[in-house]
């Protein structure tokens, strides 16, 4: 199998992993606001709001089946 392009630098580890942190956290980061629509405005009304309805939710369906 073919060596990957990092291997042939001579860089270290922690160097390289670093980078690719850094990558995820940016795609992480970029798909984040895609999914809330851009602003932290948003989020905290959104996501919160999600977050509430989800677990009222369980609990009520905890409740029917006789868990509580």
């Amino acid at each position: 199998m073919a060596r990957p392009v990092w291997e042939k630098t001579n860089e270290s580890t922690w160097e390289k992993n670093s980078e690719i942190k850094a990558v995820q956290l940016e795609r992480k980061t970029a798909a984040t606001q895609r999914w809330m629509g851009g602003t932290k405005a948003m989020r905290s009304k959104k996501v919160v709001k999600r977050k509430g309805d989800r677990n009222q939710r369980h609990t009520t369906l905890r409740k029917q089946t006789g868990q509580v």
